[in-house]
Parts: C-alpha cells; structure tokens; sequence
C-alpha cells in the first residue's frame, strides 16, 4: 500500500509540472451567453438559459418555452516575437535579429446564437457558434535592402473554427 501511494504522489506531482506547459499561450474565449462572459467562464453549474447549449446542455431543462439568444465577440489578437539567429541561411539569414518585432493583428468577428425548447422534462435546440478565432500577419525578414518586391509579410495565419450541432437533455429524476 505504501509503494502504491508513492507512486501515486509521483503521478500526482508529475501531472502537476507536465500540465503547465500544456496552458501555455492558451486562448479562452467566453463571450458566449452575456451570463457565462459575466462569470468568467465559469458558468457550468447554473447554466439555464440558451447559451446553456455550448456550457451544459443538461441546465436546458431548468427552464420551460422557446427560448433563443445571440451574441457576438470581437477579438483582435495582438503578440510580439523576437527573432533569434537563423540557421538556415540564404533569405532567412536577413531575421530581424532580436529586435522586437509586433504583428500586424487580423479583426475576428465571433457570433454565438441558439435556439432551444424545453417542457422542463426534456428540451431540444440547436446551437451555432464561433468559440475561437485568431490570426496574425507577420514582418520577420529584412528584405527591403536586396529585395524591394519581396512581399511586406511573409508568414500570415488564419484560424477560425465553428461549431454547429444539435442539442438533447432528459431530466432524469429531481
């Protein structure tokens, strides 16, 4: 029993250290439902309304009539990176070296709506949202002294996810 709660304890301690890397340059965009922006995200528990569909969709039957929401988040994500000395050679060899260079941020809209019916035993709806959004452009190499037509950015991201699906919830008992 002793050597399995050591080896727990070593889990335990491990997951701890391992898991922090896993948040880094986490994105958490909560604006779906005013009540869930309002609380930051934690509105798991009380969730009762339409945005109860992306939070949890068993707060769905709390609730009795049609019911429908929308919303709408704008996002605008801005970062700074410092280029380190390349290794590659020939364009990339024209880095920025550790200057501090800013992206030049893309603008995201991120709508949330749904609609949804409950009698309080059960309830069904559908749900369409935009839980994540971001991009940037990028100016990394110093190109204007050989270069004049090489493009302003050379690297650019755009990502965008969003999510449709169909929501059911049965009130099991009480």
């Amino acid at each position: 029993m002793r050597k399995m709660n050591s080896i727990l304890a070593m889990i335990t301690i491990l997951g701890v250290l391992w898991s922090t890397h896993l948040f880094a340059a986490g994105v958490d965009l909560t604006a779906i439902g005013a009540r869930a922006q309002a609380l930051g995200g934690n509105y798991r528990g009380v969730s009762d309304d339409w945005s109860a569909m992306y939070w949890n969709p068993a707060g769905l039957v709390f609730t009795s009539g049609l019911k429908a929401g929308f919303g709408l988040e704008f996002a605008s994500p801005s970062a700074t990176y410092t280029a380190g000395k390349s290794q590659l050679g020939g364009p990339f060899s024209a880095t920025k070296f550790g200057k501090a260079v800013e992206n030049e941020p893309l603008n995201f809209v991120l709508p949330s709506l749904g609609v949804y019916y409950s009698n309080e035993k059960y309830a069904f709806g559908i749900g369409a949202w935009a839980p994540f959004g971001l991009g940037a452009k990028w100016n990394l190499l110093d190109t204007d002294a050989y270069n004049s037509n090489y493009p302003e950015f050379e690297w650019e991201d755009n990502m965008q996810v969003i999510d449709i699906h169909p929501t059911f919830s049965y009130k099991i008992n009480e």
